[in-house]
């Protein structure tokens, strides 16, 4: 099981090119804002084929670093519910790399991952 915590203002559909291999055990959060007026068609139905729980969740503001806010809060409000990971956050940006070490610093299982990314034999992800 993964929590997929997915900055798609960053990453756009490059980010979530194997989400259709998740499995009914992962979760993942695409995380938008005003910036994104459409998701491609095909995107919509790689998505719906997932096997994954998705949420897509909306910012209304535009501000510097206003979403990576906002993930950044869900990932806090996720653990304090008592997720213990893994937890992957998608986005190429590094400044996530802190909230990352400050999780595994507390024995919680987090990542900053380019994409979600599994390799099949094994299920796990993997940086790309």
């Amino acid at each position: 099981m993964g929590i997929y915590l997915v900055d798609y203002e960053n990453v756009h559909n490059d980010g979530v090119t194997d989400i259709k291999k998740l499995s009914a055990s992962d979760r993942v959060v695409i995380f938008y804002g005003d910036s994104i007026k459409s998701i491609p068609f095909e995107t919509h139905v790689e998505m719906m084929a997932s096997k994954a729980v998705i949420e897509y969740i909306e910012t209304h503001k535009v501000a510097k670093n206003y979403l990576d806010f906002q993930l950044a809060t869900y990932l806090g409000f996720l653990i304090g519910k008592g997720e213990k990971g893994p937890v992957y956050i998608i986005s190429q940006d590094t400044g996530f790399d802190s909230i990352v070490d400050f999780w595994r610093g507390r024995n919680i299982e987090a990542f900053r991952l380019s994409l979600i990314h599994i390799s099949e034999p094994t299920r796990r992800s993997y940086i790309s």
